[in-house]
């Protein structure tokens, strides 16, 4: 039996991690045997399968994993590799990467390494992308999300390079799209961190409600930007139609009855969320940022792109939406379509084990 190792700092909060229990679970339920590392415990956990095994490498929560040394961590982590002994090692997130590398030095050859992120801006310390960036020319094989974030690194190294968008699974698309009933309901998911910029969509919003005081904007998601973006809805006297809504553990739910799913990010690597939405057969709206979601969404087919850091053309877009509620309907259904076609669970995980199990594998 292939055994697979998933190595990720936790299982709770951004689309890596969510990415790691889709994937894990879609192996393990086809017969692979499955492990994942954590750094440490988070409330609000992904789910995964009942067969996947969790293994916490400090033993608790991030304050305990941030109390040991950074070589302790490291040989932390070289143990459990060669405890379980893996064919496949699957490290998550550039910090990850590198730890992964320096872990497994003399069994590099198992090591699969991930681009979760616009290479160009993440990781954003120029060290640490300078060292990510030697550590994929170099790697035996690494899975991108799309072809731009393969492109970025040098020509020798993208032969080695495989494309693998992230895995929707099937519960996904259970769950019908019924909208809020009223039309008015826009979601947003995503944490609340600069990247994702949410000052443009807020700003966005004002213009919006101009034309429809009704539109409410419901912003899924936690991060360091809370209080900034309170401050920017009370500053715009939107108290009663932007809403900060935490994070959920019934985002699915939350995505069946809203309306309109926006996408504001200045870059991405390949937005689960907004994959998920379009899922639900969501009218969506993105930013056509690097990298991600144009390799989905295309402008007026399955949703709507608009440039980025523009607030006016987004506004124009939500209202279009709002005003044309047909084709946004139509919209939805075709990437529900197309969602589940290049996205499916069968698919991707097919693909994954190909590019794993497959020639040199």
């Amino acid at each position: 039996m292939k055994k697979y190792m998933f190595i990720v700092p936790s299982l709770a909060y951004g689309g890596a991690e969510r990415a790691v229990a889709n994937f894990a679970s879609e192996l393990a339920a086809r017969g692979r045997e499955v492990t994942v590392v954590i750094y440490f415990s988070m409330e609000q956990e992904y789910e995964t399968d009942s067969r996947v095994r969790i293994i916490n490498l400090s033993g608790g929560d991030e304050k305990r994993y941030n109390g040991i040394g950074y070589l302790k961590k490291i040989g932390m982590l070289r143990s459990i590799i060669k405890a379980e002994k893996p064919d496949y090692i699957l490290p998550f997130l550039p910090q990850v990467t590198i730890h992964a590398y320096l872990a497994a030095f003399d069994e590099r050859d198992r090591l699969i390494h991930t681009i979760r992120n616009n290479p160009r801006l993440s990781p954003s310390n120029s060290i640490a992308r300078r060292l990510r960036d030697h550590i994929i020319i170099h790697a035996k094989k690494t899975i991108a999300q799309n072809t731009e974030q393969r492109d970025y690194f040098p020509a020798r190294a993208r032969k080695r390079i495989y494309v693998l968008k992230n895995i929707i699974p099937d519960s996904a698309f259970d769950t019908p799209h019924t909208g809020s009933g009223e039309g008015n309901v826009i979601v947003a998911a995503g944490r609340l961190i600069e990247q994702k910029n949410y000052p443009m969509l807020i700003a966005s919003m004002k213009r919006v409600t101009e034309r429809h005081p009704d539109a409410v904007l419901k912003i899924y998601g936690s991060g360091g930007l809370e209080e900034e973006l309170e401050n920017r809805i009370k500053d715009n006297n939107l108290q009663n139609n932007v809403f900060l809504m935490g994070r959920s553990d019934r985002l699915k739910e939350e995505l069946s009855k809203a309306d309109i799913y926006v996408l504001s990010s200045d870059f991405e690597g390949m937005p689960n969320a907004l994959m998920e939405a379009m899922a639900a057969g969501l009218p969506c709206i993105s930013t056509d940022c690097p990298t991600g979601p144009k390799d989905i969404i295309e402008s007026h087919k399955t949703g709507l792109l608009v440039p980025v850091g523009d607030e006016a053309a987004m506004s124009d877009a939500i209202c279009y939406m709002y005003e044309n509620k047909d084709k946004a309907c139509e919209m939805g259904i075709r990437a529900r379509e197309m969602i589940k076609e290049v996205c499916g669970a069968e698919r991707i995980i097919t693909e994954l084990m190909g590019i794993c199990e497959g020639k040199n594998g």
